[in-house]
């Protein structure tokens, strides 16, 4: 029931940003070219590795889209990766599941989660991509 609750805030807090005309970070889909990009400049970064089917990741969606709204991750840039068509790169990552989150500040690995859904946490870990610790 607490997911739920923090999902549901979440989703409030995006969507009141949004109306209020707050610019929101850079998600997309996994590309080499794009994470090749963002470690170049030394961005922080978040590699999710996702499966539309998957609850826990629909969570983490909603965590991370209401955290992206929030002055202190405007830089952050999301890297979406689909676990059944690109599975290359879940390998490459070293990821055995979904809902894996991998938090990069440039080309060092700041952090790890897998299955989280707490808002603090994965936002902590956000904070530790920024930061570059």
């Amino acid at each position: 029931m607490r997911y739920a609750i923090a999902a549901l805030a979440a989703g409030i807090l995006a969507a009141v940003s949004y109306a209020s005309g707050s610019i929101a970070a850079e998600r997309d889909a996994y590309t080499p070219a794009l994470f090749a990009a963002a470690q170049a400049h030394n961005e922080p970064i978040v590699v999710h590795v996702t499966a539309s089917w998957c609850p826990t990741c629909q969570v983490q969606n909603r965590v991370i889209e209401g955290a992206l709204f929030k002055p202190q991750f405007a830089n952050v840039r999301v890297l979406d990766v689909d676990f059944d068509d690109q599975k290359d790169v879940v390998a490459a990552f070293g990821a055995t599941e979904q809902s894996t989150l991998v938090f990069f500040h440039g080309k060092t690995i700041v952090a790890r989660l897998v299955g989280a859904t707490d808002a603090a946490a994965i936002e902590a870990m956000m904070q530790r991509a920024v930061d570059g610790r």
